[in-house]
């Protein structure tokens, strides 16, 4: 089947768009995006020479400042959908590094805590990636590194 031509109407309206950038990698997204992998592609290396992915270290993170979370805030708290996080779960526990515990008088109410050679992985890697962040901000600026974090809280704030 033959696939119409481009006229130069539509080639118009491609360029218009509402006011969007017709170069989608200069959009909103896509700077979003690259910011976050030029920060993650430093921090990556870091993350896997203490033996943990990108996802781990986040669950790990997260449960040496919460302990005892359930799991689904820990998926909130993390940005991870339930099926990666159960899975994850499964191989930081495979590996000692956190422990389900039930809460309270209800058996069936467990949360999720760090273990002690969780929290010295933590202790070991985190050295090494706020130096990372420290270099960040040095050449960004730590002004401007506040206003943007606090420009991208409210962002979110505004579509939640």
């Amino acid at each position: 089947m033959k696939h119409p031509t481009s006229t130069s109407d539509d080639k118009a309206r491609q360029a218009d768009l509402d006011g969007h950038p017709t170069d989608i990698s200069q959009s909103l997204l896509f700077g979003l995006l690259r910011a976050r992998e030029a920060i993650m592609g430093r921090m990556r290396p870091i993350q896997r020479a203490h033996g943990v992915t990108e996802p781990q270290w986040r669950v790990l993170r997260t449960l040496a400042a919460k302990p005892g979370i359930e799991a689904t805030e820990l998926a909130r708290s993390t940005l991870l959908l339930q099926p990666s996080l159960t899975r994850i779960l499964r191989d930081l526990r495979d590996a000692g590094l956190i422990e389900r515990r039930s809460e309270g008088a209800s058996p069936r109410r467990s949360g999720i805590f760090i273990s002690k050679a969780g929290l010295e992985l933590v202790a070991g890697a985190y050295p090494e990636l706020n130096a990372v962040m420290d270099e960040i901000e040095q050449r960004y600026g730590r002004e401007a590194m506040k206003a943007l974090t606090r420009d991208l809280f409210e962002l979110t704030r505004s579509l939640s």
